[in-house]
């Protein structure tokens, strides 16, 4: 999907979302773990009228950060 998106953005000339794919592409993106949260919140009753709606990870995405090693 990312790279769907990055592509897209490039060709259409979206800098926002040019910019974008270019942090998730430095960081790594999300990790596994916090996409399975999120699947384990829909699983809850208190989730069950959600329907169709865009929803955040929680805590996405940081830009990258120099590390010292």
């Amino acid at each position: 999907m990312w790279v769907k998106i990055k592509f897209d953005a490039e060709e259409t000339g979206n800098e926002v979302m040019t910019r974008w794919a270019d942090m998730v592409g430095q960081s790594g993106g999300d990790s596994p773990e916090k996409a399975v949260e999120v699947i384990l919140d829909l699983l809850i009753p208190e989730s069950n009228e959600i329907n169709g709606k865009f929803l955040w990870i929680k805590d996405g995405i940081k830009k990258p950060m120099p590390s010292w090693d």
